[in-house]
């Protein structure tokens, strides 16, 4: 929560904590959860080298202990965030041979949550290589399962990144819905990243 409120010394501080805590006891699991979670800290401060070496350090964690009960899902969350980090660091390819499989694996397993961060990684690797209809895609499908799920944050984020898509394919009125979707979200939420998707949507209202 920190994390995502940009709160980034409390976050790296409980996240030691829980470190700390974790390996003390001999608890692989919240162990390789925690260290998931210090990855995307440092993603959130673009710190893209260590994000992915904390969540490959959370994967192996995860194989290494994988008869352990409730590892299964901390390695599908860690196979999702590795994606995104790949994503992040500009490894289109690897970034997208990471997702695809994800995807495979969460499919099979019927795992809403993870099947719609995925798809919103998806969305963004696609965009990124310039396939932005295929990006719309994904990230509508994004949508719709945070939506179902009631996940308003990542279903906010995911409206964002729709709007980047719609805006890159020279639809500006469906990047415009697509910002209000999103601020209506962020601002029911209180969440200070409102202010900056109410910029992006009074630029694209000037640029109309």
């Amino acid at each position: 929560m920190c994390t995502e409120l940009g709160e980034f010394q409390d976050a790296d501080k409980n996240l030691r904590r829980a470190l700390d805590t974790f390996r003390e006891a001999g608890h692989p699991v919240g162990e390789a959860y925690a260290t998931c979670a210090a990855g995307l800290l440092m993603e959130s401060q673009d710190r893209h080298s260590e994000a992915i070496t904390f969540t490959l350090q959370a994967l192996s964690l995860a194989e290494t202990f994988a008869a352990d009960p409730g590892m299964e899902f901390a390695r599908q969350t860690a196979m999702n965030n590795i994606a995104w980090l790949y994503a992040c660091a500009g490894k289109l390819d690897v970034a997208l041979s990471s997702a695809t499989s994800a995807l495979e694996l969460f499919r099979q397993l019927g795992d809403s949550v993870l099947t719609a961060s995925v798809m919103d990684t998806l969305g963004f690797i696609q965009h990124r290589l310039g396939h932005h209809a295929d990006a719309v895609d994904c990230y509508r499908e994004a949508m719709d399962l945070f939506g179902s799920m009631n996940s308003l944050y990542k279903s906010a984020e995911a409206a964002e990144h729709l709007a980047e898509s719609y805006q890159a394919l020279g639809d500006p009125a469906k990047a415009r819905a697509a910002l209000r979707d999103a601020l209506a979200v962020l601002g029911e939420l209180r969440h200070p990243r409102a202010a900056e998707v109410r910029a992006k949507l009074r630029d694209l209202d000037q640029a109309l």
